[in-house]
């Protein structure tokens, strides 16, 4: 059997598949990059893993994230999920590497949007990346972790609308010690922003979340499509990610402003059965 991982800065899912590619189950976890997650959180992550699926049992961890592809995270997750299964096989790839494998193989732009934002060109063979890959903060535009950083910029300021200020706070509980504290000294500060983009998606209709979000979209296709510009007239654009999907009628809009007919939005990668069978069971 094979566990894939989806990971963003605010959650993980992971799928349980066996050898006919067929999903068992899937479970929901804390995000976690292995570059950056300390000893101590990602031996209790393994852990709980464990009671869920019995890691003796599975053969192979593909693990989709920010920064993949890299010796350092594939060599410490393979460590502690070997403290349970000693024959495991780990794989860290690029979350790049599972959108496209989520679109087919036609050429395409594909672009992430969730907890991070990346795009790439895909020619049907091979995956083209024209931007480096620094992540949060630098170039996160678009993304959950984007919209709560400018979500939490308009509460300390003040220029939020008072109702929608109350609102926040009835939700999440806010104070400026407790903000302090997981910026400055959390131990997932990006989690803790990704984690507001729940109330932007429910009250995206608000006059003054909507500007916001029309801004955050204008910032995606400004900064991290335009270097595939000439792709995408006349290649479809695949957006992928839970925030995407959730705003995916204002993306549509923004698209066909720049003349981008063709736009398809996937939640989960591995919502498409077809995905199952571009992975590796070996």
């Amino acid at each position: 059997m094979i566990l894939v991982a989806d990971c963003t800065a605010s959650k993980c899912d992971w799928h349980l598949l066996d050898a006919n590619r067929i999903g068992l189950c899937e479970k929901r976890t804390m995000g976690l990059n292995p570059m950056i997650a300390s000893e101590m959180e990602i031996r209790s992550l393994v852990q709980e893993l464990n009671g869920s699926f019995r890691l003796h049992r599975i053969s192979r961890v593909e693990f989709y994230c920010t920064g993949g592809k890299q010796a350092v995270p594939q060599n410490i997750l393979l460590g502690f999920f070997q403290e349970y299964a000693p024959d495991i096989k780990v794989v860290v790839e690029e979350d790049l590497d599972l959108a496209v494998k989520c679109k087919g193989g036609s050429p395409a732009v594909v672009c992430i949007l969730d907890g991070n934002t990346k795009s790439c060109f895909y020619d049907g063979l091979e995956l083209h990346k024209r931007l480096p890959d620094f992540g949060c903060p630098i170039m996160d535009d678009g993304s959950s972790v984007y919209f709560g950083r400018e979500l939490l910029r308009n509460y300390v300021f003040g220029v939020m609308p008072e109702s929608l200020r109350r609102n926040l706070e009835d939700c999440y509980g806010l104070d400026d010690s407790e903000i302090l504290q997981e910026i400055y000294h959390g131990t997932n500060p990006s989690g803790y922003l990704a984690n507001f983009g729940w109330f932007l998606i429910q009250n995206q209709e608000h006059p003054f979340i909507k500007a916001m979000i029309q801004i955050g979209i204008c910032k995606v296709f400004d900064h991290i499509l335009e270097p595939y510009d000439k792709e995408l007239k006349a290649l479809p654009l695949h957006f992928i990610g839970d925030l995407a999907y959730s705003l995916k009628d204002s993306i549509k809009v923004e698209a066909y402003k720049r003349g981008y007919g063709t736009v398809f939005f996937t939640q989960s990668p591995m919502e498409k059965g077809d995905v199952h069978h571009q992975l590796n069971l070996g």
